[in-house]
């Protein structure tokens, strides 16, 4: 980024302040969460995701003794997807793989799943029912628009706002 900002001052002094927020977010692995969307589809991945959204959330998720499932099928997509993942997955031929991750949390056994249709990465499901476990907490995990990755930070819903005044666009799932 750096490097681009020297090369082409003239253009990055010409983008809007949310764009150029929005390319350094991905540098801030302490507080954004950002994961290609195409991956490698591997034994492990689901505890890895889970321990990286973790790593963001301020000490408000903060699970432990992480396990990890994953099957296969070849079909149609699951169907508590949400609207967003169906708009571009509802056909037949995808061949899917869901990672179950199984944890504790407040002394209580949860579970999330992570889908990948071939080595693309679908998270929301997870998303949002981390976000159902922190709800009372006054923070959720937000979904970063238009920074080319799967992007998630986890904020309160007045600093959301300031950063929505920014022009910010973001959506809890």
């Amino acid at each position: 980024m750096k490097k681009s900002l020297e090369e082409r001052e003239e253009y990055w002094m010409k983008v809007s302040d949310s764009r150029v927020d929005l390319r350094m977010t991905h540098f801030d692995v302490k507080r954004v969460f950002a994961e290609d969307a195409e991956t490698i589809v591997m034994e492990g991945m689901g505890i890895k995701l889970m321990e990286k959204l973790a790593r963001i959330s301020r000490g408000l998720f903060n699970p432990i003794d992480i396990r990890e499932k994953w099957r296969e099928w070849k079909g149609r997509l699951p169907p508590e997807t949400t609207p967003q993942v169906k708009e571009y997955f509802d056909r037949d031929h995808g061949l899917w793989s869901k990672r179950s991750v199984s944890f504790k949390f407040k002394n209580e056994e949860h579970a999330v799943d992570f889908y990948c249709e071939g080595d693309y990465l679908l998270i929301d499901l997870a998303v949002k029912k981390i976000n159902e476990l922190i709800k009372d907490t006054g923070y959720q995990y937000y979904w970063l628009h238009d920074t080319g990755y799967i992007a998630y930070i986890v904020l309160s819903e007045d600093e959301a706002e300031k950063l929505r005044e920014r022009c910010w666009k973001l959506s809890s799932l």
